[in-house]
């Protein structure tokens, strides 16, 4: 199981790393935003195991859906959002992949131009 504090953490890190976001807390969890628009949330399941929900295009919600650590989102996965279990030795360098992938597909264009630099 992934200790739910080093996990939001390491998420954490990846998230105020991008421009112009920000962190607040809504529905009792951290959630990320860029210019006050979600593009990813931190939440414990029952079991107290750390979860990560972002954005994605529909075709990969349901690739990633396949896998056992991935559902389609409550309430919003109709939109292409997914919930990642952080179960174990979570793959940061894919979690940090598909948050930037989120940021991208919420942000405004010219805050993604601001990243690409």
């Amino acid at each position: 199981m992934a200790d739910p504090n080093k996990a939001l953490e390491k998420l954490r890190g990846v998230c105020l790393a991008l421009p112009h976001t920000a962190e607040v807390e809504a529905w009792g969890h951290p959630t990320f935003r860029v210019k006050n628009k979600i593009f990813a949330t931190f939440g414990e399941d029952k079991e107290g195991e750390a979860s990560l929900g972002f954005k994605t295009t529909i075709p990969e919600q349901k690739i990633l859906c396949e896998r056992d650590d991935c559902r389609v989102a409550d309430y919003v996965g109709r939109h292409g959002w997914v919930t990642m279990r952080l179960k174990g030795r979570p793959r940061w360098k894919e979690i940090e992949a598909f948050v930037i992938e989120s940021f991208r597909m919420i942000a405004p264009k010219r805050v993604v131009q601001e990243l690409d630099g």
